[in-house]
């Protein structure tokens, strides 16, 4: 027996540190519901249900992606379903103008509706959205070539110079030739602060106005100036920016638009800011891009198909700002942006590469743009990367589906029933125009039944989809359910196990220090 040293309680504090420590575990994944709380307790197991759950995830959201696929490929087959009706409607009524018994009056009553419905379905091809997003216009079977370059064939200097916003489906597949002599930029202010020689602050009654809004400059440092107008600025469209102009502590003040209706102007103590007199305005400038005659040889031209300039086309061009907008008589509608950049080192406006957009005075751009008429959306429809679907869905309209034309810049009418000519074998009159117009919408119903056929088999793999994403999610939940999860019942049983030790434990410490006591009596 000694008494320097208490083996027996020694080894009970160990075994009731032992159960303490198996107490919290079990508490801690009782109290999470997680088998796997930390990366201590099982690291491949946290990494495996790490993977698992983002898998999850990604399987959930593709089934919602799918989901609004489905959504989608319903908008545009119920459109379709009515343009189907419509076209159903529009044979029988050229049936009935063949039947001998009507009169031309009666034939011209049936060309009016035929008209109303021509123009209808031209309507719902224009409007029918999904997302803001129209879906039987063609936009969502386009594709967009951005690559431009000059008439020297620079492209790498002119690539990053335009960008392309919208091209509408009656633009044809071809090239765009046009000239930018002008590249818009927005208005912009230098400011060169300059306190009084041996002073912080500025005097009392100091003030500076920009675009009307007065900032109160006395008594306080340039610091606390820039903080207010920085403050303000974003309310007013301008952002300052640190340059390197007439001095190292230059600032610009720059419209975050381009165009000829910004304006930045300033006025008060102007003295302090390096500009002469007490009031000085800046304004943008819109670019200015123009379009040769199409039979011209030189640089510039209209939209050209192997270069061959479109036969009726005419187009004209606006300008606002950077933003460009070509529209056309056959309605061709092309938009894009010009991009320009303020570069705070120079106090330039440049193009992406710095080069000054004021070049463009000496050396105009002759630019090229090639359009290409394919590209389906694409739907991811999986957890991965490389697993979207492709959906097609051609312009349906009345031009496309041959009910109209355009010549001339004008739309004409190519259904009409009132035609009649003399058949000279038979001896009697033929209804041309009317029998022509079965085919016409023969043909037209064709096309739609066509385009109907192949969304219906793109929502029934979209709906295939839906349920095999919901059954690998669930089996994903499973599989990350049986590594992270808590096993409840044998958990509470080990929580029970622990608990009992401890507390026998915390008795025998007990008991165990109680036999040092017991050498006393030796010593007695």
């Amino acid at each position: 027996m000694v008494v320097n040293h208490n083996i027996p309680a020694l080894h009970t504090h160990l075994s009731m540190r032992r159960s303490d420590r198996g107490m919290q575990q079990s508490m801690m994944r009782l109290s999470s519901g997680l088998k796997i709380n930390s990366a201590r307790e099982d690291a491949a197991g946290l990494a495996i249900a790490n993977k698992l759950s983002y898998q999850v995830g990604g399987l959930n959201r593709a089934s919602l992606n799918a989901t609004h696929g489905i959504s989608l490929i319903q908008t545009a087959e119920g459109a379709l379903n009515e343009i189907h009706n419509m076209l159903q409607r529009m044979r029988e009524l050229s049936l009935q103008a063949v039947h001998g018994s009507l009169t031309p009056e009666n034939r011209g009553m049936i060309q009016l509706e035929i008209e109303q419905l021509t123009a209808e379905i031209h309507s719902i091809s224009r409007n029918t959205e999904y997302n803001r997003m129209r879906i039987l216009n063609g936009e969502a079977n386009r594709v967009v070539d951005n690559l431009t370059w000059n008439a020297a064939g620079e492209s790498e200097i002119t690539r990053s110079v335009v960008s392309t916003l919208f091209v509408s489906h009656q633009v044809p597949p071809g090239r765009l030739n046009y000239t930018i002599e002008q590249a818009g930029r927005g208005a912009v202010v230098e400011l060169v602060p300059s306190l009084p020689a041996g002073t912080t602050i500025f005097p009392e009654d100091a003030s500076l106005t920009i675009n009307n809004t007065s900032f109160n400059m006395s008594g306080k440092t340039w610091e606390e100036v820039k903080a207010e107008i920085n403050e303000a600025l974003p309310f007013m469209g301008i952002s300052m920016y640190t340059g390197a102009g007439a001095t190292a502590d230059s600032f610009f003040l720059v419209t975050n638009l381009a165009g000829e209706n910004q304006s930045i102007t300033v006025s008060g103590d102007l003295d302090f800011f390096g500009i002469t007199g007490d009031r000085y305005t800046n304004q943008g400038r819109d670019a200015r891009v123009s379009i040769a005659n199409p039979l011209s040889p030189q640089p510039g031209g209209l939209m050209d198909i192997n270069g061959v300039p479109i036969a009726g086309s005419s187009l004209g061009n606006s300008v606002t700002g950077n933003s460009v907008v070509f529209r056309g008589s056959r309605g061709e509608d092309i938009r894009f942006n010009i991009q320009v950049m303020f570069d705070h080192l120079t106090g330039e406006f440049t193009f992406a590469d710095r080069t000054p957009i004021d070049t463009l005075d000496t050396e105009p751009l002759h630019m090229t743009k090639d359009f290409r008429d394919f590209g389906p959306i694409m739907l991811q429809i999986g957890p991965g990367h490389n697993t979207a679907m492709p959906v097609q869905i051609p312009r349906l309209n009345a031009e496309s589906l041959g009910l109209v034309e355009y010549v001339g810049g004008r739309q004409r009418q190519i259904i009409d029933v009132r035609p009649v000519e003399l058949d000279i074998r038979r001896g009697s009159i033929v209804q041309v125009g009317a029998e022509a117009a079965v085919e016409i919408t023969d043909a037209a119903i064709l096309t739609v039944s066509n385009t109907r056929a192949r969304l219906g088999a793109y929502q029934n793999r979209l709906e295939s989809t839906v349920r095999n994403l919901e059954v690998a999610a669930e089996n994903t939940e499973q599989s990350r359910s049986r590594i992270q999860d808590t096993d409840m019942a044998r958990e509470t049983t080990r929580f029970a196990q622990y608990n009992v030790m401890y507390q026998a434990a915390m008795a025998i410490l007990g008991q165990a220090n109680q036999r040092p006591q017991q050498i006393i009596q030796l010593l007695q």
